[in-house]
């Protein structure tokens, strides 16, 4: 049994009522919460981007590590990889934009990626109204005890490294009360916490399109430009821009960008981080989370633990063959069980259902194969087509529901997956035959100073219980001239704790526009 810290029962206080114990000001965009209805149709070439785009990365990356464990936001990718493309011109933009599946209209006079911008502003601008509303007083009392909490959480681990054992319980008390005063209002007022931060991070030598920068800041709220000595003191740069991520996703991620990436050749570093926190809008009950065993993929089982409920109410429930057509599940069968229908799709179909965080507007999408071996089919189906498909088909009726409490990480250098997926220019050095084109990033037209991508680099994080699920991730384009290239970077492999009941993909998605934040998949819960 590990003994848990101060620091970590306070912060546990804070995580167990879903409050956020960062800063308020820490997910800055620029861009005040919007007054005004949301015109979703505007965000729709943003959502049907991302979700296309995302769920060929999931799969791409899923097929190259069968059996292992796997998170990533589509989210955060798309709207780095969007920024990136603004610059881009020629070939280059014409890869990243099938690449990243923007929308392609012959009788549109404007460039795609200029539709996909408005789109991704809408959906933020969508997600800060409906994340719920307060009177001016009580979002000033919130963001007062957030940076309280934080303080507090703070001086309780200042004073366990001090050895001042006698002063850390009531410190830890203090700590405590405070959460439980945030989670009061927070749980008043606030649907779910779904925040998305932008930045740009220079090299203070590069002279960046003031354009560019107009454009980048108008749409995603980036603000000023942070000059940095990539050249000079490397370290010292990833150091302020990893900070930065660890703040922008309430500690969860941590060192995005890993030793000897950014040097001499660095000009530029986009950033994106999102971070969600919501409660289920029907809690499970923890006296009845149980012992149970997780089939693995090679039919070995393993103990775990399950949040079970067998009469949950009103779950969007659907069953499919195989080949992915709907499977019509009775909802009466005989008292007989011998002369019951069948009830189910052959092994090879499997099923969903789909919980709904505190709010409605956003939830978690659950895909099970019949079979712990049918993961890797299903995930092959995976397409955004077909779970839109699949979600038109969700009917709501009493389930004997299992869900696993888990957590999990995945990190990634995206480079690979995103030549494979077909954006190959933009990682060539324009000083080379069919170099990248980003012509619209730099304000110099020196051959030398021209942009392209050295790093893709991505994180992200999950923790789902009894209460709701907190997720974060982000995603960091490492920008390199030609002048010097930034190595390769090895990924640090993280082997997380979670638990299931067999291999099974998960999606928290919004049910409004029906955007795709975040996509995993549960293989082995001994990891």
């Amino acid at each position: 049994m590990h003994r848990l810290s101060a620091t970590a029962a306070a912060l546990l206080l804070a995580s167990a009522g879903l409050a956020a114990s960062a800063t308020p000001d820490a997910f800055a965009s620029g861009k005040p919460t919007a007054a005004a209805p949301v015109d979703l149709a505007v965000a729709a070439p943003a959502v049907a981007a991302n979700n296309a785009f995302g769920l060929d990365l999931f799969r791409l990356l899923a097929s190259q590590a069968a059996g292992d464990n796997l998170f990533i936001s589509p989210y955060s990718v798309s709207i780095a990889l969007t920024m990136t493309a603004e610059g881009a011109r020629g070939e280059t933009e014409a890869e990243m934009s099938r690449v990243l599946r923007f929308p392609f209209d012959p009788r549109a006079t404007g460039r795609p990626v200029e539709t996909v911008h408005a789109g991704y502003d809408a959906l933020s601008r969508h997600f800060s109204a409906a994340a719920g509303s307060a009177a001016p007083t009580t979002r000033e009392r919130i963001a007062a005890l957030r940076k309280k909490l934080d303080a507090a959480n703070k001086q309780v681990e200042k004073l366990q490294n001090e050895g001042k054992w006698d002063q850390v319980s009531d410190a830890h008390e203090a700590a405590g009360r405070l959460a439980s005063e945030l989670n009061a209002l927070l749980s008043a007022v606030d649907r779910f916490d779904l925040r998305s931060a932008n930045a740009l991070w220079v090299d203070k030598a590069y002279q960046l399109a003031p354009a560019y920068v107009r454009t980048i800041d108008r749409f995603y709220g980036t603000g000023r430009v942070t000059a940095l000595d990539f050249g000079g003191h490397p370290e010292k740069s990833r150091a302020t821009i990893n900070t930065w991520v660890a703040d922008n996703t309430e500690q969860r991620i941590k060192d995005l960008i890993p030793p000897g990436v950014l040097g001499r050749g660095t000009c530029l570093v986009l950033t994106n981080a999102v971070y969600f926190l919501g409660q289920w809008s029907e809690p499970f009950k923890k006296e009845w989370t149980r012992d149970g065993e997780f089939t693995l993929a090679d039919g070995r089982t393993v103990k775990t633990q399950l949040m079970s409920d067998p009469w949950r109410r009103a779950v969007p429930y659907a069953a499919f063959s195989g080949t992915g057509e709907y499977f019509d599940t009775p909802r009466e069968v005989p008292v007989d069980q011998k002369q019951w229908p069948q009830v189910y799709p052959d092994d090879d179909g499997f099923s969903m259902i789909q919980l709904p965080y505190k709010g409605g507007d956003l939830a978690m999408v659950l895909i099970a194969p019949r079979t712990p071996g049918g993961l890797p089919a299903l995930e092959r189906r995976l397409t955004a087509q077909s779970l839109s498909a699949w979600l038109a088909k969700l009917d709501a009726r009493t389930v004997d529901t299992a869900v696993p409490r888990f957590r999990l990480e995945s990190s990634h250098n995206l480079n690979e997956p995103l030549k494979a997926l077909g954006m190959k220019r933009a990682f060539t050095s324009p000083l080379e035959p069919g170099g990248a084109e980003f012509p619209g990033i730099c304000a110099s037209q020196d051959p030398a100073e021209q942009p392209f991508i050295g790093a893709v680099l991505h994180k992200a994080w999950v923790e789902v219980n009894e209460v709701g699920t907190e997720a974060a991730a982000a995603t960091a384009v490492v920008m390199a001239t030609s002048s010097a290239v930034a190595p390769p970077v090895e990924t640090m492999p993280f082997i997380p704790r979670f638990h299931a009941d067999r291999p099974f993909v998960f999606l928290i998605r919004d049910t409004k526009t029906g955007v795709v934040l975040f996509v995993g998949r549960v293989a082995r819960p001994e990891a």
